[in-house]
């Protein structure tokens, strides 16, 4: 990282420079917030607290936003394209959602409440994807909810996205086929 883009990152986090321990939750945390940035080293390729996948934006509970995600650490993943960490192609979202139940998803009664019985786009959704050549996170969202900082929040929080390396796409392919409780 040049010293122009440690100054441009200075903006937006504390010590952009610093190396962090990919395993360490705190600082992970601290990543999701945009309060640090994911190093220049290649220690984040094989972390265990970033993830990618899928994701549905399913009833909200408490006025905040909820997600229910199936997601798999970098170390899980594969290289597709040899562009993206993501999930293998073959894991669809329909696929995806009919293994929400998988013991690793660790879904909270509100959201097993919020997919049973429905479908995978029955929710708005997206997919979470990291170019790591390009040390870029990828997020598309259904277009609706594209410029939703609550949000947006919930989805870096969840998957452990850097906000300072994030670009966010909305897509109307991701809207909700029905409409949700409380949309209208």
């Amino acid at each position: 990282m040049d010293h122009n883009e440690n100054e441009h990152l200075a903006d937006f986090v504390e010590d952009a420079a610093r190396r962090h321990d990919p395993d360490d939750h705190y600082v992970m945390q601290q990543v999701a917030s945009g309060q640090v940035a994911i190093s220049d080293d290649d220690e984040h390729f094989r972390s265990a607290k970033h993830f990618v996948g899928r994701f549905w934006v399913v009833e909200p509970r408490n006025g905040n936003p909820e997600l229910a995600s199936y997601r798999r650490r970098f170390q899980d993943a594969e290289i597709e394209d040899d562009t993206f960490i993501d999930l293998h192609h073959s894991l669809t979202f329909e696929r995806c959602w009919s293994g929400l139940g998988e013991n690793d998803q660790h879904l909270t009664p509100h959201q097993r409440l919020s997919v049973e019985g429905r479908e995978s786009s029955d929710w708005p959704r997206g997919h979470v994807v990291y170019a790591p050549w390009d040390r870029m996170w990828l997020v598309t969202i259904a277009e609706t909810l594209a410029a939703d900082d609550a949000t947006l929040l919930a989805v870096r929080q969840r998957f452990v996205i850097d906000k300072t390396s994030c670009r966010v796409v909305g897509d109307a392919r991701f809207n909700a086929d029905l409409p949700t409780p409380g949309s209208e």
